[in-house]
C-alpha cells in the first residue's frame, strides 16, 4: 500500500472514537487545522506560563492513532487494522531547538512526517516500519535508538501501540510519502529473546525448594505495558472514572500499579496519556497512592489471574476505598485562585499545600460573608443578604489548621465592636454609679431622675458554646447580625445535645433571614429579630458532625457546603528558613483591610444582580443539577441543590462587592462581572460533590459516619450513547449491582426523561 494511502483512528476526544483516515488527509489538516486558532491559544497559555492548564486545555483536542485502526475502546486488545507507523515524541525543546531538530528530521531517509506539537514546544515524526503489531514496542525501540543518535538528543518514552497523538497546527508540516521503510532486526531480537529464555530455564530448574507454577510465574513476564492493561480492568471491576470519582479512580488504579510491582514513573506516565484529568490531579494522586501503599509493592505480582486477583484485592479494598475517597476528594480549581478578589488572592499567597488554600477559602467565605454590611440583592423576589454557612470536615491531624487564618480576617472587626461595647458598658456602669449616689441627696418628696439606660453589648464573633437564649440575646444586641466560627465543632455538638442549649432551629430561620421570636416567663422576656444575618464556619472529624446534624433529612444539613478531606501525615519544617514569612502579622494586616471595608460598607449602601445572560445560564444549570440529584442520588437530596442556588448568588454578591471595595467605587448598584459568576458556578460544583459525599455518608443512626461514593449517578454517566439491556447488565455487574438494581435504575432514568426506549430492550440517553 501507498504510504499516503494507510488509515488509522480518528478520536473527539481520549475516549470518543470518530471516524478513519489517510496519512495524506492527517498531515493536511495539520497544515490546514480547523482548529488552528485553538492550538494557538493553547501555545499561548504555556508561553504565559501556565503549563497546567495549557496541558488541560491540550487533552480536550481531538487525536489520532497513528499505529493503526481500533474499533471501541482504545487499547491493544481492540486494534483490527495495524498501520505499520510509529510515531516519536519529542519535547521540552526551545523555540530554535524545535526549527533545528525539524530540519534534521527531514534529512533522516526515513522520515515520512515532521511536525510542530500542540504547545509549540515539542516535535513529532512519523515513520514507516516492516514489522508487524506483534512487534511494535521492538520497532519503536530501534527507530528510536536510530534517531537518538541522527538528531543528537534524548526521545520522550512512550511505546504504547495505542497511544492518542492530539492534533495540531504546523503550515510548514513536512511529509516525504516515499520515505524509506525502516528494517525492524526482529532476528537479532529472536537470538536475544532465546539466549534470555534458556537462562531463564537453567535458573528455574536449580530452584529445586520451590515448586514453580507457570501460571503464577506469567505476570512476572508480562510487559509493564501489558501489566497497567490488567491492571485497569482489574480496577474497573471495582470503580469507574467518571465525573466526581476520576481523582479517586486514578488514586485506586495507582494503588493496584504500585501491588502489581509497576514503577511509579510508568504508572504515572501512563495516566497522562490515558486520563484527561489535570495534570496536577493526576501527579498528586499517583503520589500518594505510591506512598501511602508503598509497604505493598509488588505485593499482587505473585498472582496470575484475576480469581486470585480478586480474591487478594477483597481483602485489602475496604482499606484502599477509605483512604482514597477522603484522600481524592475534588478540590478548588488553579483558575479559581488566580482570580477571586485581592483578598482571598492575598489570603493562599503564603499557604503551601491545595488542602491548606482550600480549607482558608471555605473558611475566608463564610467569615467575609459576614462582613459586608448593607450589601443586598434579591433572589426568588426576596431581599437575600451574602451570610454564608461552612462546614469543614477531616480526620484529626490532616491539616484544617488554616481555618484559625480564616477566623483571624475578622478580628480586628471585632475587637473594635467589642472595645465599644467594654467602653459604653463601663460609661453606663459610671452613670449608673452617679444615680445611686443621686438618689441618697434627694430632697423630701422631691422625684429621683431616670437610671441610665443600659447600653446594647454588641459583639461579631458569637461563641458556639452558648445557650439558645444567649444567642438570641446577641443576635438581638447585635440587631440580627453574628458570625458564628467554631474550630472544634464537638463544641457546638456537646451545646446541641442539651434541652436548653440547641439553636439549630434558629440557625435554619436566619439562613432565609426569616423573622425569629422567643418568649420566656422570666421577666416577661420577648425577643424578636428580624432579617437575622448569620455566618457559620464549624471544622471537626467526620463523626463529630452527628450532634448536629444527625442526618441527611436534618434542615440544617443543606444549609451548609461542605468540604471533606483527608491529608497524608507529614512533617513540615517548622523553622524560620522554611516559612521567611510572619503569618501572623500578614493576617493581622489582611484583617485592618477587612475592618476598613466595613466602614466602607456601613456608608454605602450596594444592590448586586446578575445579567440576563447570567440568569439564563444559571437556571438551565441548576435545573440539570436538580433533575440528575433527583433522579441519580435521592429525591430528598434535592435540597442540596435549591440551596445551592442560593449559595452561588450570595458567591456573586461577595464578590461583586469585594470588586467594589478594591475599586473604591459609588455606584449603589452593580452587576457581578462573568469572571466573578463563572468561579461561584465552578466552586458550586466542587461544594456539591462534596454535600454529596456526606450525603450518601450520613447513617441510619447516630453511631458513625462511614464515607462512601453513589452509584446510580456513575452507573448512568457509564452508560454508552445506545445501548441494550444486556449491556446495561454488563456495566452494572462490574460496578457489583444486582441484575433487579440495573432494571431498577433504567425504569426511573426514562420516567425521569434521561432514557428513551425506542422499543423494548433498547435505549438512547438523552441527556
Amino acid at each position: 500500500m501507498e504510504t499516503k494511502k494507510i488509515k488509522f483512528s480518528t478520536y473527539n476526544d481520549l475516549y470518543t472514537p470518530a471516524t478513519i483516515i489517510t496519512l495524506e488527509e492527517f498531515t493536511d489538516s495539520i497544515k490546514s487545522s480547523e482548529i488552528s486558532n485553538q492550538i494557538e491559544h493553547i501555545r499561548e497559555v504555556y508561553e504565559n506560563g501556565d503549563e497546567d492548564k495549557s496541558q488541560l486545555l491540550k487533552k480536550k483536542l481531538p487525536g489520532v492513532t497513528v499505529s493503526g485502526i481500533f474499533k471501541d475502546r482504545r487499547n491493544a486488545d481492540n486494534i483490527s487494522e495495524y498501520s505499520q507507523l510509529v510515531i516519536l515524541d519529542i519535547d521540552k525543546l526551545d523555540k530554535n531547538q524545535v526549527v533545528s531538530i525539524k530540519n534534521k528530521s527531514k534529512i533522516a531517509p526515513y522520515t515520512v512526517a515532521s511536525f510542530i506539537s500542540p504547545r509549540g514546544r515539542g516535535l513529532k515524526i512519523i515513520v514507516r516500519v516492516d514489522s508487524n503489531a506483534e512487534h511494535h514496542k521492538l520497532a519503536i525501540s530501534q527507530v528510536k535508538e536510530y534517531y537518538r543518535k541522527a538528531l543528537e538528543l534524548e526521545l520522550d518514552d512512550g511505546d504504547d501501540i495505542c497511544r492518542l497523538c492530539f492534533m495540531s497546527y504546523d503550515k510548514d508540516c513536512y511529509s516525504n510519502f516515499n520515505a524509506n521503510v525502516f528494517n525492524v532486526d526482529i532476528q537479532a531480537f529472536e537470538e536475544e529473546k532465546n539466549n534470555l529464555e534458556e537462562l531463564q530455564d537453567d535458573i528455574t530448574k536449580q530452584r529445586t525448594q520451590v515448586q514453580t507454577k507457570s501460571s503464577e510465574d506469567s505476570i512476572q513476564t508480562l510487559s509493564t505495558f501489558e501489566l497497567l492493561e490488567r491492571c485497569i480492568k482489574f480496577t474497573e471491576k471495582k470503580s469507574q472514572y467518571i465525573e466526581g470519582n476520576r481523582n479517586n479512580f486514578i488514586y485506586m488504579f495507582a494503588s493496584n500499579a504500585n501491588r502489581f510491582g509497576i514503577d511509579e514513573s510508568d504508572t504515572l506516565d501512563f495516566c497522562l496519556t490515558n486520563f484527561d484529568l489535570d495534570e496536577r490531579e493526576i501527579k498528586s494522586s499517583v503520589k500518594s497512592a505510591y506512598k501511602h501503599h508503598s509497604h505493598e509493592f509488588a505485593k499482587f505480582a505473585k498472582f496470575a489471574n484475576d480469581a486470585k486477583l480478586e480474591k487478594a484485592f477483597d481483602n485489602d479494598e475496604n482499606s484502599i476505598k477509605d483512604s482514597s475517597i477522603l484522600n481524592n476528594t475534588l478540590s478548588i480549581p488553579e483558575s479559581v485562585y488566580e482570580s477571586l478578589p485581592a483578598l482571598f488572592q492575598l489570603g493562599i499567597k503564603y499557604l503551601k499545600t491545595k488542602r491548606d488554600k482550600d480549607v482558608f477559602l471555605t473558611g475566608a467565605f463564610s467569615i467575609i460573608s459576614g462582613c459586608l454590611p448593607n450589601v443586598t440583592g434579591l433572589y426568588h423576589g426576596k431581599e437575600v443578604y451574602p451570610n454564608l454557612y461552612a462546614f469543614i470536615l477531616a480526620p484529626a491531624a490532616s491539616g484544617k489548621g488554616s481555618l484559625t487564618f480564616s477566623k483571624m480576617l475578622a478580628d480586628k472587626y471585632h475587637d473594635e465592636v467589642l472595645s465599644e461595647s467594654k467602653n459604653l458598658q463601663e460609661e453606663y456602669k459610671q452613670e449608673l454609679e452617679v444615680h445611686k449616689q443621686t438618689k441618697k441627696y434627694l430632697k423630701k418628696g422631691e422625684l429621683p431622675p431616670p437610671p441610665p439606660e443600659e447600653p446594647v453589648f454588641k459583639v461579631v464573633f458569637i461563641p458556639a458554646n452558648t445557650s439558645n437564649a444567649k444567642m438570641m440575646k446577641h443576635l438581638e444586641d447585635n440587631e440580627g447580625f453574628g458570625i458564628v466560627c467554631e474550630t472544634e465543632a464537638d463544641t457546638l455538638g456537646q451545646v446541641f445535645k442539651n434541652e436548653w442549649g440547641s439553636y439549630s432551629d434558629l440557625l435554619r430561620k436566619a439562613y432565609h433571614h426569616e423573622r425569629i421570636s422567643s418568649s420566656r416567663k422570666t421577666n416577661n422576656e420577648y425577643f424578636e429579630i428580624n432579617n437575622p444575618r448569620i455566618s457559620a464556619v464549624l471544622s471537626g472529624t467526620p463523626n463529630q458532625i452527628l450532634n448536629i446534624i444527625d442526618s441527611a433529612e436534618d434542615g440544617l444539613f443543606s444549609r451548609f457546603m461542605f468540604y471533606v478531606f483527608s491529608s497524608e501525615p507529614i512533617w513540615l519544617d517548622p523553622s524560620p528558613k522554611a516559612n521567611p514569612v510572619n503569618l501572623t502579622e500578614h493576617y493581622k494586616r489582611l484583617s485592618k483591610y477587612v475592618l476598613e471595608m466595613v466602614r466602607f460598607f456601613e456608608s454605602s449602601p450596594t444592590n448586586i444582580t446578575l445579567s440576563e445572560e447570567q440568569w439564563d445560564r444559571f437556571n438551565p444549570l441548576f435545573n440539570e443539577y436538580l433533575f440528575r440529584i433527583y433522579n441519580l442520588v435521592h429525591q430528598e437530596a434535592t435540597s442540596i441543590v435549591k440551596r445551592l442556588g442560593l449559595i452561588v448568588f450570595r458567591f456573586c454578591m461577595m464578590f461583586t462587592a469585594m470588586r467594589k471595595y478594591e475599586n473604591k467605587m459609588t455606584e449603589m448598584s452593580l452587576e457581578c462581572t462573568d469572571q466573578d459568576f463563572e468561579n461561584a458556578i465552578l466552586l458550586a460544583n466542587m461544594y456539591l460533590e462534596h454535600s454529596i459525599l456526606v450525603y450518601n455518608s450520613l447513617p441510619n443512626n447516630s453511631s458513625e459516619i462511614v464515607f462512601k461514593s453513589a452509584t446510580a449517578h456513575k452507573f448512568y454517566d457509564k452508560l454508552p450513547k445506545d445501548f441494550q439491556r444486556k449491556e446495561a447488565v454488563d456495566i452494572g455487574n462490574k460496578m457489583n449491582l444486582s441484575e433487579r438494581t440495573v432494571d431498577g435504575y433504567l425504569s426511573k432514568l426514562e420516567k425521569a426523561s434521561y432514557l428513551s426506549k425506542p422499543k423494548a430492550g433498547f435505549y438512547i440517553k438523552m441527556k
